[in-house]
């Protein structure tokens, strides 16, 4: 009973299972960038060197900053006569002011150069490691290829052998040829059965 409880459940698990997909090699590649941890690293550091570089631009911009501030009191004080009267007062306020960098000793250049080859490096580094997942996907893939056109090649191996140690038989059979040919045509088809198992 539990047995075929177990064959059930995984029967069902098994119909559940979604289908594989064939994809080409570009189609590998660019699932492979695009979900590259790494390479997503690569491209949040150029997002940020993108940003560093505008940041140091815009340090020559002039700075400005303004306020407002009002503020009231409510409550008993003494005047003039020396007498207890209620004071309201209300107070506002308002300032601006504004910043612009004249002399810094050649920093704000020298900042935005260096934000612009940090920037420039990010991005090599980025094409480095696309290029990088490229490379070993398409190894991958290679070796995948190369792979499958063994198993076909070991297959029509056997298949020729089978074909071989069956006219090399009939030919035993008429008398026309010893039984240590017919021994070693059965050795080469288990031979290249086991090379066509260990290809798979």
């Amino acid at each position: 009973m539990k047995k075929t409880i177990a064959i059930c459940i995984a029967a069902a698990f098994s119909l559940c299972a979604p289908a594989q997909r064939v994809m080409t090699l570009a189609q590998c590649i660019d699932y492979a960038v695009s979900h590259n941890v790494n390479v997503k690293r690569y491209a949040n550091n150029v997002e940020q060197q993108k940003v560093q570089l505008s940041t140091a631009r815009n340090s020559r911009l002039p700075d400005l900053t303004a306020g407002a501030s009002q503020s009231f009191n409510f409550g008993r004080g003494l005047n003039s006569e020396n007498a207890y009267v209620n004071r309201n007062t209300q107070s506002t306020g308002f300032n601006l002011q504004t910043s612009v960098p004249l002399l810094t000793g050649g920093r704000i250049p020298n900042e935005i150069a260096m934000s612009r080859l940090n920037l420039q490096a990010a991005t090599a580094d980025l094409e480095h490691a696309r290029q990088s997942i490229a490379l070993q996907v398409a190894a991958a893939y290679l070796q995948a290829v190369y792979a499958a056109e063994v198993v076909k090649v070991q297959e029509a191996q056997v298949a020729f052998s089978k074909i071989q140690e069956d006219r090399i038989s009939k030919l035993f059979n008429a008398g026309k040829s010893p039984e240590s040919d017919v021994v070693e045509a059965h050795s080469q088809v288990a031979q290249d059965e086991m090379g066509r198992t260990q290809a798979k």
